[in-house]
């Protein structure tokens, strides 16, 4: 358990409206942070904490902005915007030079490669500037993503249509999320390193979501039980090597009771 904690909110703007909610996603190895807060008007903008310095993060043209990583030193942000205020409909990735205006429009590149889809976003930037994510293709699937330099890779483990990507480390070699069997509907976290994907799924678990992994492969994420319990989880390797899923320990577990739970508290 971490032995300090401190509250970040959003400072209050002025004039108003003042800061409603906040909510923090990424962190990088300097303790910067990228997130999102709402104003009590309703509205949903991204934010930095860079150095302790707050910044407002707007995409322009944009009424909702999310954050949902951050990579060394707060160089680059990825997050997603959306025209609806309320964020629900046309979700749009994008990727961040911190301190310009120097937007990459990842949904563009998308786009471009598969067709026109019904939202996206990414989720992580490792210290090598990928991107992870995931987007809609169609109104009923999603497709996890990686976007190397502007080349961009659909990540399908296992034949699924509902995959999302929602981890990467440093190496780039490890991008981490959740696919959805078609076959049984089982929902099950996934491990892809170097293109190659496995399943990991702990224990007693009937639907796994991995939300993260580091550059020693550990792990961290969520499950829910046959009970209905949501248990989060660290797992590491039992090994000093980069492991495969199969080699991962539990080495935590917690939160049970909760019941079935949301990854984030936004649409998708």
């Amino acid at each position: 358990m971490p032995n300090t904690f401190t509250r970040e909110n959003f400072p209050n703007p002025t004039p108003p409206p003042a800061t409603f909610i906040t909510q923090v996603f990424g962190i990088d190895a300097a303790g910067n942070t990228a997130g999102f807060y709402v104003d009590t008007a309703g509205l949903t903008h991204g934010f930095t904490n860079i150095g302790g310095t707050f910044a407002t993060v707007d995409r322009l043209g944009t009424a909702f902005n999310q954050l949902l990583g951050i990579n060394l030193n707060g160089n680059e942000i990825a997050g997603y915007s959306s025209t609806d205020p309320a964020g629900a409909t046309l979700q749009r990735a994008f990727w961040l030079v911190t301190g310009t205006t120097n937007y990459t429009d990842i949904n563009a590149l998308l786009v471009s490669k598969f067709g026109p889809n019904f939202n996206s976003q990414a989720t992580g930037v490792n210290n090598a500037g990928i991107v992870a994510g995931f987007y809609q293709p169609t109104s009923t699937t999603f497709s996890g993503f990686e976007d190397k330099g502007g080349v961009i890779t659909q990540i399908d483990p296992f034949g699924s249509t509902n995959t999302q990507a929602l981890g990467i480390d440093n190496n780039g070699d490890q991008i981490v999320g959740f696919e959805v069997d078609p076959g049984t509907g089982f929902q099950h976290g996934y491990v892809d390193i170097n293109g190659v994907p496995s399943i990991f799924d702990p224990p007693g678990s009937v639907s796994t979501t991995i939300n993260g992994v580091n550059d020693l492969g550990q792990l961290v994420g969520f499950f829910t039980d046959a009970n209905d319990n949501t248990i989060g989880f660290v797992a590491t390797p039992t090994t000093t090597t980069t492991p495969e899923p199969g080699s991962l320990a539990l080495l935590a577990t917690g939160l049970f009771g909760v019941g079935v739970a949301h990854r984030r508290r936004k649409s998708a």
